[in-house]
């Protein structure tokens, strides 16, 4: 049960930036798939990464991860509200922000002497679902105007703040 409820939290920004893209009158339903495999696969990846370094990381990891997350979250937030759309570095960038807690989380399963392979597919599996999810919903927001691209930026900003105010304040 501790499983599933940490890979649901770990993919909820997964599902919060699914909503905000496929609102956008510029992402497609076909966009779904792609960016749930690739939130899926990233959150998966990065948990088992972050097990694998253990304890050589977690000080550096630690220091910084929240600064990251937020970083990569403002800049694909900025682009999304002046309409700058490169898909692909897009993708690549909101895979990573959102799949920079499941990092840390790694390496504290490592330091409890827990196993890595049910929880790394259980927050891929996760991911993904939640990345749908939020892709079904959001798309019953389309078509609420122009301004759909700016809030689902300003969305991605303050998913960025939230977990910089998170780490620095708690």
């Amino acid at each position: 049960m501790d499983t599933l409820l940490t890979s649901i939290s770990l993919a909820l920004d997964c599902f919060s930036v699914s909503i905000s893209n496929s609102a956008c009158s510029n992402y497609v339903r076909k966009d779904a798939l792609t960016y749930a495999t690739s939130f899926g696969f990233f959150q998966s990846f990065m948990l088992l990464s972050g097990y694998s370094f253990g304890l050589l990381l977690e000080s550096y990891i630690r220091a910084f991860d929240h600064w990251i997350a937020f970083l990569l979250l403002l800049f694909a937030g900025m682009n999304m509200i002046r309409g700058n759309e490169v898909k692909s570095a897009m993708l690549l960038i909101l895979s990573i922000a959102t799949s920079i807690d499941a990092l840390s989380v790694g390496i504290a399963l490592s330091l409890l002497g827990l196993e890595i392979i049910k929880p790394s597919l259980v927050a891929g599996g996760s991911s993904f679902l939640l990345t749908i999810a939020g892709y079904c919903l959001g798309s019953r927001l389309r078509g609420i105007g122009d301004k759909s691209e700016k809030v689902g930026g300003l969305i991605l900003i303050g998913i960025g703040v939230k977990i910089l105010m998170e780490h620095t304040l708690g």
